[in-house]
């Protein structure tokens, strides 16, 4: 999970296992698995305990607040379906504030991203016609965002993401970080929830799409070596997954859990 490009500075939010056992598993009662709105995912390691919690808050049909189990909330803001603002925040102060736009269409054409300490950037968002999108990525301050930090393109297939290639920038030249995606034929949760499936072009803790990822092949150009992450899934009755199992090709793995409110 190491981004160094502005739009993946979600990053931050991945946490250390320091997370409170006794409080997460008090919250997942007030839960269910078999329900389709998504209300808490958790990441486990192999012996049980937590890695990463996060919870979901709704508005009615609208996400009001993710939150993490260190504290770090994220608030979402809409203008009518659509996703148009989130605020990050650790304790009472604002991290960073997002600002998502749209074409008419309701595709996603642009991110504009401010942080506290005098670092912004912006993403400009370019449909393709060979079935491509893709994402450049601009840094500077407040004022403008003009500096070039390096692109990501897309590769879809009937309307899902098989390949992302992150070119970027460093000391050594060019590199180039490739991801191959394979999924199952069920509903992701997070594409479940309103205006999230716009954001399937913008870096967040996991990949939106209409499915889920069960396989993932990571390859850089400055290595010859393969990373493979492998998950194989639960279901509850109505498709979506309470459980997947981890397995990495370096030999890690875990379990990720997933609770829905009660219908």
């Amino acid at each position: 999970m190491k981004k160094i490009l502005l739009f993946l500075v979600f990053s931050a939010f991945f946490f250390s296992s320091c997370s409170n056992d006794e409080a997460a598993q008090s919250a997942t009662e007030q839960f269910t698995t078999n329900g389709t709105k998504l209300r808490k995912y958790v990441e486990k390691f192999p012996n049980g305990s937590i890695i990463l919690g996060i919870e979901y808050e709704y508005e009615g049909d609208k996400l009001s607040r993710i939150i993490w189990s260190n504290g770090q909330i994220r608030r979402f803001y809409y203008t009518n379906d659509l996703i148009t603002k989130t605020e990050e925040y650790g304790g009472n102060v604002i991290g960073q504030t997002t600002y998502f736009s749209y074409f008419p269409d309701g595709r996603m054409s642009g991110i504009v991203q401010h942080r506290n300490d005098g670092f912004s950037g912006r993403a400009e968002y370019l449909y393709n016609a060979d079935n491509t999108v893709t994402v450049n990525n601009y840094r500077g301050d407040v004022e403008s965002q003009d500096v070039f930090g390096g692109s990501y393109k897309f590769f879809l297939e009937d309307g899902v993401i098989v390949k992302k290639v992150n070119s970027f920038l460093s000391p050594m030249g060019t590199r180039t970080w490739t991801s191959d995606y394979t999924y199952d034929d069920k509903p992701n949760p997070l594409n479940a929830i309103l205006g999230f499936g716009k954001l399937c072009f913008y870096e967040d803790i996991q990949l939106v799409g209409l499915h889920n990822v069960v396989k993932t092949v990571n390859s850089r150009s400055e290595s010859e070596a393969i990373g493979i992450l492998d998950k194989t899934y639960t279901y509850n009755d109505y498709g979506f997954p309470i459980k997947s199992t981890v397995v990495s090709s370096g030999g890690t793995g875990g379990t990720e859990e997933y609770y829905y409110e009660v219908p």
